[in-house]
């Protein structure tokens, strides 16, 4: 291969890359509902537990509250999770579509010392 195939090849994959991260598909909002939240825990290849994260988070819908309060928003979490090391106590699987590596996003949330919300964001494993 010549020189400037090579360049023209580098240049085209490079300009793939980039629109692959730049133009990915984002999940839009929308608003917060405990119990559409609930009923996709069975369905973990839809987005509408990340399509309503923000919308939670930015209520500040789970700030201050027990455990048991948030099962009751949130429904039950996941059984085990890679973040626990980090200290989180719960996690929900909220679909793949936002960030620049592919897979699953998370919501993750610590409990304080009293046993109520003291953080809660999303991450992607």
């Amino acid at each position: 291969m010549n020189k400037r195939a090579f360049a023209i090849s580098g240049i085209i994959l490079t300009t793939v890359a980039i629109g692959f991260f730049t133009f990915r598909s984002t999940v839009p909002d929308t608003p917060f509902h405990s119990e559409t939240w609930k009923k996709v825990s069975e369905d973990r290849t839809s987005n509408k537990r990340l399509a309503m994260v923000n919308d939670l988070l930015e209520q500040n819908l789970l700030n201050g509250r027990s455990r048991n309060q948030v099962l009751d928003l949130l429904g039950n979490a996941e059984p085990q999770s890679y973040f626990t090391s980090y200290g989180y106590q719960m996690m929900y699987i909220l679909g793949d579509g936002r960030g620049l590596l592919p897979g699953p996003n998370y919501l993750a949330i610590k409990f304080d010392d009293d046993g109520h919300v003291a953080e809660a964001e999303v991450m992607q494993d």
